[in-house]
């Protein structure tokens, strides 16, 4: 099981797809995807960081296409103040997954930021983790004593 937030999120979903791309077992039983980036677009990303400016490797470089055809469950978070862009990368994938018809488990966790989603991880604040924890249980076939 790999969990990724925002870049951690894109990390994780660049994992999942170059498997997919490759037709490779990725090796994990699930991937959790919280507030990431997965469709780097057509100008220069404000990840050229991670991903470089040469606009012409975008389409090859996002994560999308094999996210939308990988094996591998997803568990597709983001949070109502989180920046827009973080919702709209959100709601594209989980979109061209469902067109796909291979739809990913979705929360929208209303009241929280980007930065709170996580910081309520081990708190009396669940609206996360406790899904996440249901998630993990149910693809890894793990059951609660």
């Amino acid at each position: 099981m790999l969990w990724g937030h925002s870049a951690g999120a894109a990390h994780v979903g660049d994992y999942v797809a170059n498997a997919a791309k490759r037709s490779l077992d990725a090796g994990i039983a699930g991937a959790v995807l919280t507030s990431g980036f997965y469709d780097l677009g057509k100008e220069v990303s404000v990840w050229k960081v991670y991903y470089g400016e040469d606009v012409a490797t975008y389409a090859e470089r996002s994560s999308l296409p094999g996210l939308v055809s990988t094996p591998v469950p997803l568990f597709v978070t983001d949070a109502e103040l989180d920046p827009d862009m973080f919702q709209e990368e959100t709601a594209k994938l989980v979109a061209a997954r469902a067109a796909a018809g291979r739809p990913v488990e979705h929360v929208h966790l209303m009241g929280h930021s980007h930065i709170s989603e996580t910081y309520a991880v081990g708190t009396g604040d669940r609206a996360l983790s406790l899904p996440v924890v249901q998630f993990v249980r149910r693809v890894s076939g793990l059951h609660s004593h």
